[in-house]
């Protein structure tokens, strides 16, 4: 297991962008609760941001080293081990394109509700995923108490 064998700095690093994914999910999730079309675009970037940095701590439990892009199917390529992502790689390079799209004025072609509710459950997939790849970095959930 790479984990019991990985240098403490580096599963401080994997802890860290587990928690910065999960916060980018958690504020797409959010957002999304609001219901505003004008926010589309920003929940878009936020499920990006999450699987992004989903991906880039199961590249560092690895010792992976890699490059500064937003291309999912890239950076989810550079991995060495069985990870199966439950996203297709069309809906990878669609989600990803909302890392872009967000940073510039809007096209006219917006992301629809369902677009943005699609990648949202996406997000929450890969994420169910990345826990049982990663379930090492999970505490168990407390026992709960034996009755007499």
């Amino acid at each position: 297991m790479l984990f019991m064998n990985a240098p403490p700095e580096r599963r401080t690093a994997v802890r860290e962008w587990l928690a910065l994914a999960d916060a980018d999910h958690d504020a797409a999730k959010h957002l999304q609760s609001i219901s505003d079309e004008k926010l589309r675009y920003i929940i878009g970037f936020h499920v990006q941001q999450a699987i992004e940095k989903w991906i880039k701590a199961i590249l560092t439990e690895e010792g992976i080293d890699f490059p500064r892009t937003h291309d999912l199917t890239a950076l989810l390529s550079l991995s060495d081990v069985e990870f199966q992502s439950p996203i297709s790689q069309a809906d990878l390079e669609r989600i990803s394109d909302y890392a872009v799209t967000t940073r510039y004025p809007m096209p006219d072609d917006p992301p629809s509700e369902a677009d943005i509710t699609d990648a949202v459950i996406s997000a929450a997939a890969f994420a169910s995923a990345m826990r049982k790849h990663l379930a090492h970095y999970f505490p168990l959930a407390a026992a709960p108490p034996r009755k007499p």
